[in-house]
Order: structure tokens, then sequence, then C-alpha cells
């Protein structure tokens, strides 16, 4: 969430050209129909992971409005180094062989990437639950990766979307018990709104999840220029909130419907919120209500971590996170399927 909404476009935006911002707001960031990870150069990788590494790949039809998600299935098993698996992906050949263990999955993980990610940035993570056992489901949102290349509605569409790809899952008998599903920023909050409108859902891990719309698209906007920090002076809450206006009709929703709150206030499952001690797109104060408004809540600060670091670093605090997912498995009720 912290990468620029209103890229390339601040002059226009300085002469009144509302327009423009609201485009960029909602614009996909794989918007020239390629996909981030051929944008990015990484096509050659994610050939090899679609060859090698993950068990399946699909296209999952979603919508209103229509699109096609990117999913992939990694098989619970180990790597000869997790970490090492991760840093030597652009090399390519010689990527490190993935062994799929024998044992059935001990739960299913939905992975959930943050704005402008791609299941490419969820490996780190989904490694950690593979190595425990765990099946991972990585899932480009659209306008992400490798998905179709429409408008973002910061979870009004998404959170719909992601029931479906659930759906599809348990069509095809890829859902081991507990579901759990795991976000980053704006992810996060997307898995808790779709955790809210489906009981399947046994756990909500929602690291550094933004509790409205408007809201973190006016400080993403301003903090995208902190070299520059007179352009701020243009920014204003009613500059911003013409635009937010007018990207909600370009992409046939209300932006200022897209909270996370009414969703968490009807969750009874648990849920883990990570935040990040440094973070200044996502504020504590802002984490805390989220956390109150929650009935099964679990809160986990990371002291001096900034937005990004918290999701990019799951070393810190890996063992933390990975045993409260045990006592989840533990007390998991059976599947309502």
């Amino acid at each position: 969430m912290r990468a620029t909404l209103l890229a390339a476009g601040l002059l226009t935006a300085l002469v009144g050209c509302t327009d423009y911002i609201a485009h960029r707001i909602v614009a996909p960031p794989n918007g020239d129909g390629t996909g981030t990870s051929d944008k990015s150069g990484l096509a050659d990788i994610s050939a090899f992971l679609n060859a090698h590494v993950y068990s399946r790949v699909a296209r999952v039809p979603v919508g209103p409005p229509p699109a096609e998600l990117s999913v992939a299935v990694l098989p619970p098993g180990t790597s000869s180094d997790a970490g090492s698996m991760v840093g030597r992906m652009p090399r390519g050949p010689d990527f490190p062989a993935y062994i799929p263990a024998k044992a059935p999955p001990a739960g299913t993980v939905l992975l959930l990437a943050g704005y402008r990610g791609t299941k490419f940035t969820m490996l780190p993570w989904a490694l950690h639950f593979t190595a425990a056992g765990y099946r991972c489901v990585l899932v480009d949102l659209r306008g992400e990766g490798d998905s179709t290349p429409t408008w973002v509605s910061y979870g009004n569409y998404e959170s719909a979307d992601v029931k479906q790809v659930m759906d599809w899952l348990y069509d095809q008998h890829l859902v081991a018990p507990p579901l759990v599903l795991f976000g980053v920023s704006y992810g996060a909050s997307v898995a808790l709104r779709a955790a809210g409108l489906d009981r399947r859902v046994a756990a909500v891990i929602a690291i550094e999840p933004f509790v409205d719309a408007t809201d973190v698209i006016k400080r993403s906007a301003r903090e995208s220029y902190p070299y520059l920090p007179f352009l701020r002076l243009f920014m204003t809450d009613g500059r911003l909130d013409a635009a937010i206006k007018t990207a909600g009709q370009i992409a046939g929703t209300r932006l200022e419907d897209a909270s996370v709150v009414p969703a968490v206030e009807q969750l009874s499952i648990p849920v883990l919120y990570v935040h990040g001690g440094g973070d200044q797109l996502i504020p504590e104060e802002a984490e805390a209500e989220l956390v109150a408004r929650t009935r099964n809540a679990t809160y986990l600060s990371i002291p001096g971590a900034t937005h990004h670091q918290v999701f990019v670093q799951p070393q810190a605090y890996a063992d933390q996170l990975m045993s409260w997912l045990q006592k989840v498995r533990d007390s998991a009720e059976p599947d309502p399927e």
C-alpha cells in the first residue's frame, strides 16, 4: 500500500485534474495486461514456479464485475532451505528442489498479497506454512499479478472474489481443514472482509490491515513524495475526497464503503493482528480499533518495524505466529462444508 498511488501525475494534479488522480487510485497495477510478474522481469521465474513448484495453477472466474484470478497451490512439504530457496529464485536454474510431504495437510492457508504484490511476493510466508505441513493457496487479486487487469476496489469486489475462490477450492477438493486466510496490508483487509462472508473460514491472520480505504488512500498519497514536502500542500482533504468519489464512480462502486469494521464486528473466529510499532501508514490507533471490535482477537506488535518491514521479515515473529496457528488447529471445529 505504500506504493505511489499518484505516480507521474503530480503536475497534472496540481492544476486540478481530479479525474487523473481518481484513475490512479483505482488503476490496476498490472494495467498494461502483461501481469506484474512480467513487468518486474520475473516472467521466467513465474513460468518455472508454475512448472516445477506449484502442484496446480488455474484461472478462477469471479465477479461481478467479471474477472479471472490467477491461483496457485503449493503442496505441504519441505525445501532444502526455505530462505535460500527464495533468495536464489532470480537465478532460476539452481532453484532448490521442493519435496512434497507424504502426510495429509495440517490445514489450508490462503495467502493474499498487499497492494502491487503478487503470488511471488508471498512465497517466503508460504514456505513457512508448507514446512509446517500446510497446503498453501496463493492468489493474485483482481488487477494484480497475473489476474485480469480490472479496476481495484479496495475490498468491495475483492472480498466476494475470494469467497468465490474458496468455492472453487472446495469444488476441486483442495481444502484440508482448518481453512485459514492470511493477508498483508491490502490483502489483510480483503481477508477480514472475505471471512465475514464465509463461515468455512476457521481463522484469519491479518498483518497490518487498513480500517477503511479513504483513510489509507489519503495517507499513501501524502507520503508518496517525502522528498518534496511542499507538494503535500496540494493534497488537501477536499481534493482527495473528490478524487476518491470519482474513483469509485469509475470502478462502479463506493470507495467510502470500503471499510473492514462491519466485517470484523461479526466475526467470532480467532483473528491474529500483527502490527509494526514504526508503521506510519497504518497508525497504531487504527489497528487498535479493529482489535477492540473483534471478539476473538490476538494482537502481536513488532517494535520499531515499519509497514514494509513487518511482512517482508517473517523470521522476526514466525515462531509466535506458527504457535498461534497450532492452537487454532488444535481447537478447530469440524469443517462446516
